[in-house]
């Protein structure tokens, strides 16, 4: 990646979060070139002054991101027991509720998941060693997510997000769980004006102590359940608990809806599936639940796989249909990782770690929501995000290039060529070019 000029439309992202930063090195000018950094895709600070001749030096880019402060001087949104005030996240929240100021229930869900970003050091905010979904483990940060999915579109957009940590066993009073962590970033959307909005979440936050504490928000939870749950129709204790499979095998299988499924799908036959439902208890709880049972095909004999709601009266279609909505958060996971460079930036300190999360969150609800606007998408068309990145990218270089041409002499190109200097390959760039014409 080559470039001398910003691209378009991302001193708009960053006029946004400016004022953010005041008496800080977090300028427009260092917020412009850092969001370059995730929209080229790229992975460190060295890499982006190599990428791009109008970016500052070295030293100040990472004086700016020591000053990536996001949270009040009293809380730095760790503390379990204090709500996150994350003013960063809070400004990106504000332009979703702006573009949807009529959000209901019957369009949008919350939707609740964790991502690992794989680290390498002990001195990483966060870094720990943890379980993925394939049954495996990995060593770096685990991050947990709110976002709110559309339901129409079938696009998720991130409005929140803490970084879990491992048990501290000299401060284990201390420790915050998955699942606090969780409610906690539910208190939070419902603090910057999010209505109550039903919510979605794998198996992971299935638990009946997660199900009560939604519950005291007013909010419908719908959770996908473990394989091995064992439950039972009955609250009598002589009625023994068995596991899904079993318990659903003589039930009407009942055909989904797959245009509601699959709104923008023109071959659905091999995305028909068939769900039984039933009324059930599970252990250690006396309480009702909903549980449909999901199969591939009408005479399967095995679910795979089963999810749950505390309200008994909602439909087994409504249940599948947001559990399929949730498969939005982790489309906006790949979208983010593969072409936005989340989580990449090899910073130690909390508020760099903050910065690879948060700019990424940015430039992705701006590409999602403020395409027309801050792009201008009869220039790029339209296309997925990674296609109006792409477009984004190569109008870039075009322009790169035109400039070359025409100004071989440009001072950005000079720059450009000393900080790309082959002698210079392992070492930090230098703006010799700049100081010489400085002094």
């Amino acid at each position: 990646m080559l470039s001398i000029i910003k691209p378009y439309g991302v001193g708009k992202v960053a006029d946004q979060y400016k004022d953010l930063f005041p008496n800080s090195y977090m300028t427009y000018a260092n917020l412009c070139a850092l969001f370059c950094l995730y929209l080229f895709g790229l992975e460190s600070i060295s890499a982006l002054l190599r990428s791009c001749g109008w970016c500052s030096s070295t030293s100040e880019l990472s004086r700016a991101v020591n000053d990536f402060n996001v949270y009040d001087k009293d809380n730095d949104g760790t503390d379990k027991n204090m709500p996150i005030k994350n003013r960063f996240m809070r400004r990106a929240v504000a332009s979703i509720l702006k573009k949807f100021p009529d959000m209901n229930e019957e369009d949008f869900i919350f939707a609740l998941d964790d991502t690992g970003n794989p680290r390498y050091g002990k001195n990483h905010h966060g870094v720990g060693v943890w379980a993925n979904s394939s049954g495996g483990k990995f060593y770096g940060q685990k991050i947990l997510v709110l976002a709110i999915v559309n339901l129409n579109t079938k696009q998720a957009y991130p409005i929140g997000y803490i970084f879990l940590r491992k048990l501290d066993e000299n401060n284990p009073e201390n420790h915050e769980t998955g699942h606090e962590a969780g409610i906690r970033l539910l208190k939070e959307a419902l603090n910057n004006g999010f209505p109550t909005l039903p919510l979605a979440a794998d198996s992971w936050f299935g638990s009946i102590d997660m199900m009560e504490e939604v519950k005291k928000l007013n909010i419908n939870f719908t959770s996908e359940l473990k394989s091995n749950r064992n439950m039972k129709d009955n609250i009598s204790p002589n009625v023994k608990f068995k596991k899904a499979a079993e318990i659903f095998k003589d039930e009407e299988k009942i055909k989904t809806d797959s245009k509601r499924q699959y709104p923008r799908r023109t071959n659905k036959n091999d995305d028909i599936k068939y769900y039984a439902e039933k009324i059930l208890f599970l252990k250690d709880s006396n309480r009702p639940y909903k549980v449909v049972a999901v199969y591939n095909k009408k005479n399967d004999k095995e679910p795979f796989s089963v999810y749950i709601n505390m309200d008994i009266k909602k439909s087994g279609e409504w249940i599948w249909s947001l559990s399929r909505a949730r498969w939005c958060i982790e489309t906006m996971f790949r979208n983010l990782k593969q072409n936005l460079s989340f989580g990449r930036l090899p910073s130690e300190c909390k508020e760099g770690s903050d910065l690879s999360v948060c700019l990424p969150f940015a430039l992705y609800i701006s590409l999602c929501l403020k395409k027309q606007e801050f792009f201008d998408i009869k220039m790029f068309g339209s296309g997925t995000i990674g296609t109006l990145i792409n477009r984004i990218r190569e109008l870039n270089i075009n322009k790169t290039l035109n400039i070359m041409m025409i100004n071989p002499s440009h001072s950005c190109l000079k720059l450009l060529m000393s900080r790309r200097d082959i002698m210079k390959i392992n070492k930090n760039p230098v703006n010799t070019p700049s100081e010489q014409l400085s002094a």
